[in-house]
């Protein structure tokens, strides 16, 4: 043992000592690289003004990044240890606009050539034939560089080139085209992955990438302007060996041709066939049988009703289909991934109708993400239960902001292998019931709902888990954790945050299972709930505090049951009390004052003094004047208080005394009227003598808020209401006078 430590550490001594005696270049950083010993120089952020002219022996990559100052060297360097550089990095250093064979030849093992943010527009033509043995470039976000130049640079000898990178260049205000002169200098490279992002491609001819460079397997089109006709969609699908297909962002699929399927028309011979007006949603959308992952969202649907997906990707071998932020509202078809598919995001579209065949073709999906979109349109569908429980190895899925308040029974029910289920963001309250059987669950978030508490059912499930958790191992068949929030194995969490807590007797068990169960309560110090009239937070209450909410409750209980009551009876005979000594009063007055004379007044008029002047100036001279006319005289008419009560009179022996020598009494109810005690007097003394009353309204009052006196007097007597005609109200009133005596 002891020798191989000496042996690795000579090693090490060695290595380092080639490093000193060649020497790092100044201001620059170098390290070994993996297990072959061989040096990376490292020049980012050094500020150098000059390439170095010599590196340390087995140099095989170095890297200027952010050296403002740094320009690609004019001339040759001869130096023997650049000879060996298989990999360079030359990224956001003073701009290079200008690159020719000259600039780079010296470069001859070059393999890896990464020239990135240097502002290049113009390379010498077959300047990369010049380094036979380039198999990665990458020139991005070099805007101005269009395609006529990158593809021109090429030519036969790039025999292993693998991987082009072109992303955010021919960014031009312009359309472009991948034309076949441009797939000509690629066609003879066995090149795999090609990334066009933002490159402003529009279209790309006939007859296209399968033909031209059929050993790709990784493609990105993404963030482009493209018009993703049938033609396109299946020379793509030809891509025999195509593995990762990104063509999200910016696309327009409102350009999407219709084409039959049918012997004649099929995804190898359809460029022969005429697409001219037959603009409209694509009946089928083929894609590669090797494709393991699919990347189509942020599309530009000019639609503002989105299609729906139906039947529209044929059967592959992807493994992960990202379909988010689509505007999609139906799902009603079937997205068929062979036995492989293992993840699919249809997150933040509008999606209210997701058909149970999307998930009864994906034996194997284990990752389903439908979050932000419009479900709960379909809550009450039967076909919304199978909507998880078909797919038996589901591990993670995503339903929150769905605005859902209930949930089917059994829609977790049926997979074993659940690890994170995510229902945020909804409506959910204290009735639900996920009837959860996975022992790996490990992760419920529940936040943001309208949630009081968890039922003994759901209390139990948890509890069951949590007990186990520490034991149980993950399930076999999770390969796809990259794409699930961080899972901490050895025990469940639950996150219940943001929900309208209560602290009553009827939450009690709840209550004192979050202070003792095993389940990791996420956030937990934060829940609240009102106790004793004031929010509190749950983790500040003891044991003690929470079983006093029943005995709390029973002295409310209590007290409702017995001083209420006694203090309802009190009132009562309080009230009748009253009333009867009133009635009493008012009975000793009136008996004062019978007798068998005739009524020495026509009527007596009841009002408040706020109506004087309408009872004084509108009422009274036309109401006087036909009764002095009709009964001829002139006294004894109407009984007003400001001018026929007595000085010194208590005014309720004068009411009393008025009202018993008048033959009617007439009341100008008004809202000042209902506030008015004597009114209130006046007309109960009408009412215990049974004079005959007139009512007139100065103004509409509802029936609801008069008295209950008043309200009987409405219902049983002849009424008025005034509406500014003074002749129509004179002559109804008179006449209604006439006939009471």
């Amino acid at each position: 043992m002891n020798d191989v430590i000496i042996s690795t550490s000579v090693v090490y001594l060695i290595l380092w000592c080639n490093i000193i005696v060649f020497g790092c270049p100044d201001n620059c950083d170098c390290s070994q690289t993996g297990h072959s010993g061989r040096i990376l120089v490292n020049c980012t952020d050094k500020k150098l003004t000059t390439f170095p002219t010599s590196l340390p022996n087995d140099t095989e990559q170095i890297v200027f990044v952010n050296n403002p100052d740094l320009a690609w060297p004019s001339r040759v360097i001869n130096d023997s240890s650049w000879s060996i550089v298989t990999s360079m990095v030359f990224e956001n250093n003073r701009p290079l606009r200008n690159l020719t064979i000259e600039n780079i030849s010296w470069l001859t093992r070059l393999k890896s050539l990464t020239i990135r943010r240097s502002q290049l527009v113009w390379i010498e033509d077959s300047l990369f034939g010049s380094l036979p043995n380039l198999e990665h470039i990458d020139l991005s976000i070099n805007p101005g560089l269009e395609y006529d130049v990158i593809f021109g640079a090429f030519n036969s000898s790039n025999m292993y080139l693998e991987n082009l990178n072109i992303s955010m260049c021919n960014n031009l205000p312009k359309q472009t085209i991948l034309q076949q002169k441009h797939l000509q200098k690629l066609s003879r490279t066995p090149i795999k992955v090609l990334d066009m992002t933002a490159t402003n491609l529009f279209d790309i001819t006939k007859p296209g990438l399968s033909y031209f460079l059929p050993e790709i397997e990784v493609l990105n089109i993404s963030h482009n302007h493209l018009k993703i006709e049938y033609r396109i969609l299946c020379d793509i699908a030809n891509l025999k060996k195509l593995e990762i297909f990104d063509i999200s962002f910016w696309n327009t699929p409102d350009l999407f041709y219709r084409v039959e399927r049918s012997a004649e028309v099929t995804s190898s011979n359809v460029s022969g066939v005429d697409l001219k007006n037959k603009r409209c949603g694509l009946k089928c959308f083929p894609l590669a049988e090797s494709l393991r992952l699919f990347y189509f969202h942020h599309i530009r649907w000019s639609s503002a009703d989105s299609p729906s997906i139906s039947k529209c990707i044929s059967k592959n071998s992807m493994t992960k289909v990202w379909l988010n932020n689509n505007n999609y509202r139906i799902f009603n078809g079937s997205i068929r991934g062979g036995d492989q598919l293992l993840l699919m995001d249809m997150s933040q579209n509008n999606i209210e109708y997701y058909s149970p065949e999307m998930s009864f073709y994906e034996p194997l999906l284990q990752v389903l993400d439908l979050s932000d979109n419009q479900l709960h349109k379909t809550e009450d569908d039967p076909t919304f239960t199978d909507l998880v429980h078909t797919n038996k190895y589901m591990q993670y899925v995503d339903l929150s902001n769905n605005s859902l308040s209930t949930l089917p029974y059994n829609i977790f029910s049926h997979s074993q292998q659940f690890v994170f289920v995510n229902l945020s963001q909804n409506l959910l309250c204290s009735k639900l019931n996920l009837n959860i059987t996975s022992p790996w669950l490990r992760l419920v978030d529940l936040s943001h709902n309208k949630i009081s508490y968890l039922n003994e059912e759901l209390r139990t499930t948890f509890d069951k888990v949590a007990s186990s958790a520490s034991s149980a191992r993950p399930p076999r068949r999770f390969n796809v954790s990259d794409e699930i929030p961080p899972v901490d194995w050895s025990t469940l969490t639950l996150d219940l945050s943001d929900n309208p807590f209560q602290c009553a007797c009827a939450f009690v068990d709840f209550l004192l299972w979050m202070k003792n169960t095993q389940v990791t309560l996420h956030n937990v110090e934060n829940y609240e709930c009102e106790f004793k009239g004031k929010m509190t937070r749950i983790s500040e209450l003891s044991v003690s505090d929470i079983r006093r909410l029943c005995d709390m409750e029973l002295n409310n209980v209590l007290f409702a049951v017995l001083v209420v009551p006694f203090v309802i009876i009190i009132l009562a005979v309080s009230y009748f009390i009253v009333r009867k000594f009133r009635r009493s009063k008012v009975s000793q007055i009136v008996c004062q004052y019978k007798s068998s004379e005739q009524p020495k007044y026509v009527a007596f008029v009841c009002y408040s003094h706020h109506d004087s002047e309408f009872v004084l100036s509108d009422l009274r001279p036309e109401l006087e004047g036909r009764l002095a006319k009709d009964l001829s005289r002139s006294d004894g008419l109407l009984c007003i208080n400001d001018r026929d009560f007595c000085i010194g009179e208590p005014i309720e022996d004068a009411i009393v005394r008025s009202v018993l020598a008048s033959s009617m009494v007439i009341l100008i109810v008004s809202e000042k009227f209902l506030d008015s005690q004597w009114c209130k007097f006046e007309t109960n003394v009408a009412w215990t003598e049974k004079k005959p009353i007139l009512m007139i309204f100065r103004q509409k009052i509802e029936t609801d808020r008069l008295p209950h006196l008043l309200k009987n007097i409405y219902n049983k007597h002849v009424r008025l209401l005034w509406l500014g005609e003074r002749s129509n109200l004179i002559d109804t009133l008179y006449k209604s006078m006439i006939n009471q005596l």
